[in-house]
């Protein structure tokens, strides 16, 4: 795989370790949706990500408040499956001070 830099200028990814990306392999891929390896050059998870994960690597982790199997989406990491009790917001970060008008 090839990225252009700028000008002449490309860089050439040959990386083939499962599980790593990068010029000299040297970095982990994040959770890919279905334990598939990420992208050689910039570890990119074209797949998505597995539950409890976003980001265009799958490294960084969702509200541990997220609903159902903690699943958000990798582009906003807002929760998919709403909130677990008592939280309320797309990334379930608000606390619900009052049950009578879920606010």
């Amino acid at each position: 795989m090839e990225l252009s830099i700028g000008g002449s200028e490309t860089v050439t990814s040959t990386c083939l370790i499962p599980g790593s990306y990068g010029i000299l392999c040297d970095n982990k891929c994040g959770r890919c949706a279905g334990n598939v390896d990420c992208g050689p050059l910039l570890g990119i998870c074209f797949g998505g990500c597995q539950p409890g994960f976003f980001g265009s690597t799958c490294k960084m982790t969702c509200s541990a408040t997220c609903g159902g199997d903690g699943s958000c989406s990798q582009l906003t990491a807002f929760c998919e499956n709403g909130c677990q009790s008592g939280f309320t917001g797309t990334q379930c970060d608000q606390i619900i001070t009052s049950p009578e008008s879920g606010k």
